[in-house]
């Protein structure tokens, strides 16, 4: 089994990762051969996030549950740990065996061209591109509406990313709403989508996933976003709004820990 990271090579780890110290990437050879790999997610610094492959004529034979056990070995006990399985994909099976369906995440797409027609904000709402001194509120508000206990952390991240952007949905200019927008060529996914609980139920969301897609629609063919069915309410209105299903992803908990 090897791991990314011994040879010192940068690609072995990601940037992405909240986690920049402990290696992302795990590698099974057999003969010199790569059979199989295993990836190591931690955006939020919370759950850690696995994907992984094996090669056909290599599965059953222990590749995964080895790599597995690497990984865990590495990054060590006290985590959560979420296996993560396309549903169209194999490895449903193994995954059940190993740990309980948490939820299921959906990715959505929505052709620019189709957006909903953008009516303007109400009277006392603004809309303002996030920079520095506005991050501790956004994050107060990404934490109130059940995000990541380190938004703040999160979101520094974003406002240096030149390929990110965020939006903040302002009412009597206290920040109330977060839109993250993340362009790739002619493709723009956005993220980050959060009302705070005590402006919810009043149309604050619709208004301001409606300002960012227009606001961003020029040179974009589609814009995609990410939701889970723990949050059936925000699931709800991107629907409503003309978003269509592309993939669901099962997230698998491995808890209790297995043994190896």
């Amino acid at each position: 089994m090897e791991r990314l990271g011994d040879t010192g090579e940068p690609a072995w780890f990601t940037t992405l990762n909240r986690d920049k110290q402990r290696p992302a990437w795990f590698f099974a050879r057999e003969q010199g051969v790569l059979v199989g790999y295993l990836s190591v997610f931690d955006p939020l610094g919370e759950a850690l996030e696995v994907s992984a492959f094996v090669a056909p004529g290599h599965r059953r034979r222990g590749v995964f549950t080895g790599l597995l056990a690497e990984a865990r070995r590495v990054w060590g006990p006290g985590r959560r740990w979420l296996l993560v399985v396309d549903r169209e994909a194999e490895g449903r099976g193994l995954a059940s065996r190993l740990g309980t369906l948490s939820f299921t995440e959906y990715t959505l797409v929505l052709p620019a061209a189709d957006r909903p027609v953008f009516p303007g904000l109400e009277d006392g709402l603004t809309l303002v591109s996030a920079a520095a001194e506005h991050l501790d509120s956004a994050a107060g508000v990404l934490q109130a509406a059940g995000g990541a206990s380190d938004a703040r952390a999160f979101l520094d991240s974003v406002v240096t990313d030149p390929s990110r952007h965020l939006l903040l949905l302002q009412e009597d200019g206290r920040t109330v709403g977060t839109a993250g927008v993340h362009r790739d060529g002619d493709q723009a996914q956005l993220f980050a989508l959060a009302i705070h609980p005590s402006h919810q139920g009043r149309g604050r969301g619709r208004a301001l996933v409606l300002a960012a897609l227009e606001l961003n629609a020029p040179g974009v063919r589609e814009f995609t976003l990410e939701v889970d069915t723990a949050n059936p309410r925000a699931e709800g209105l991107y629907r409503r709004l003309g978003f269509q299903d592309r993939t669901a992803t099962d997230y698998y908990e491995l808890t209790p820990v297995p043994s190896f």
